[in-house]
């Protein structure tokens, strides 16, 4: 999440961050940490974005979401939008897999 772009869109936009903050339901403090911090909840980004008339795509390096993914102990700040489309595919196939195997074991339980 580019933080600093964010602000100038404030700017922009005849804000300040304080108004900004009180137009989505947050404080000029609690704004102006997330964005240092860059841990901007979705929902509140989303709610900056349309206060703002913006994509939320227009804060992110191109094709990179400011996701924090933790994988075998190994944390990842940027991940790919097509990589996490790929593990959703992938945790979906199980999902299914696991609703296959439920009803299975429930037409056993049945027949008992």
């Amino acid at each position: 999440m580019k933080k600093n772009k964010i602000k100038q869109e404030i700017k922009n936009k005849k804000f300040t961050i304080e108004e900004a903050a009180e137009k989505i339901g947050m404080t000029r403090t609690g704004l102006g940490q997330a964005l240092s911090n860059e841990s901007l909840k979705v929902r509140d980004l989303e709610k900056l974005c349309e206060l703002l008339g913006v994509s939320p795509a227009a804060f992110f390096d191109s094709g990179k979401i400011g996701v924090q993914v933790v994988q075998n102990g190994a944390r990842d700040n940027h991940v790919s939008i097509g990589e996490c489309q790929e593990k959703v595919k992938g945790l979906e196939a199980l999902l299914a897999e696991k609703d296959k195997r439920i009803s299975l074991l429930e037409r056993l339980l049945d027949k008992q």
